[in-house]
């Protein structure tokens, strides 16, 4: 009986397995395809129980663990190549920016009481505000808060809460720039420098967020002045 009850559960196991290998490859490898049209990878995602309001995902984008975890606000741009990690909801608001390579991780690893870590994730969820830019090869850790208008630099790695509108850099990201409101809503002076190439292949109306260029407002008031 032990036996029996032992060979169920493998079989049971390997159909879960099946199932989610069939469309994690559905979800990956055909809608993530540099073949598939935007518009059709939209209706794909929304087809599969992704709840995206957006069709400005470029080729690439890997969703590991459940997509009905990660939404996507309306106008929200995602460049090439992101990985997002929806064991924990992902909450991306309206109107935000990720460059390529941009990397959003929600399950974490407890240390135990003597020292080990645990093999066990715990889920944290991630949640981006409207309007926030995400530089390329940004990594988010679990459990962060990430406020409307907030500017992440290429290549920073996000640990704690950003909340408040500005430029945060570096490992760990820090504040580095404030905002000025007159130049843009919530966007530091230097953000928009550079525009991806691959906005060509959208509207045009949507900028991409891979190729920014992020310098802050003393930055940029020293450069001007020197020209």
């Amino acid at each position: 009986m032990a036996r029996a009850g032992r060979l169920s559960a493998v079989r049971r196991e390997l159909r879960t397995d099946m199932r989610l290998m069939t469309i994690d490859f559905v979800v990956n490898a055909v809608l993530g395809s540099d073949l598939v049209p935007r518009p059709v990878r939209y209706a794909g995602y929304r087809a599969l129980g992704m709840p995206t309001s957006t069709p400005n995902v470029l080729p690439g984008l890997r969703i590991s663990g459940s997509r009905r975890r990660l939404s996507l606000g309306a106008g929200t741009f995602l460049n090439r190549d992101c990985f997002i990690e929806a064991v924990a909801p992902v909450t991306v608001g309206a109107g935000c920016q990720f460059g390529p390579q941009v990397m959003v991780l929600t399950s974490h690893h407890e240390r135990l009481a003597d020292g080990r870590i645990e093999r066990k994730a715990t889920p944290r969820p991630v949640r981006i505000g409207d309007r926030a830019w995400i530089g390329a090869r940004a990594v988010i850790l679990p459990g962060v808060t990430i406020g409307d208008d907030v500017v992440i630099a290429a290549g920073a790695v996000v640990t704690k809460d950003c909340l408040a509108p500005g430029t945060y850099a570096g490992v760990p990201a820090r504040p580095v720039g404030g905002v000025d409101r007159g130049v843009d809503r919530g966007v530091d002076r230097g953000v928009a420098r550079g525009v991806d190439r691959d906005r060509r292949a959208g509207d045009g109306r949507t900028p991409a967020a891979g190729t920014l260029t992020l310098i802050t407002q003393k930055e940029s008031t020293k450069k001007e002045q020197a020209g």
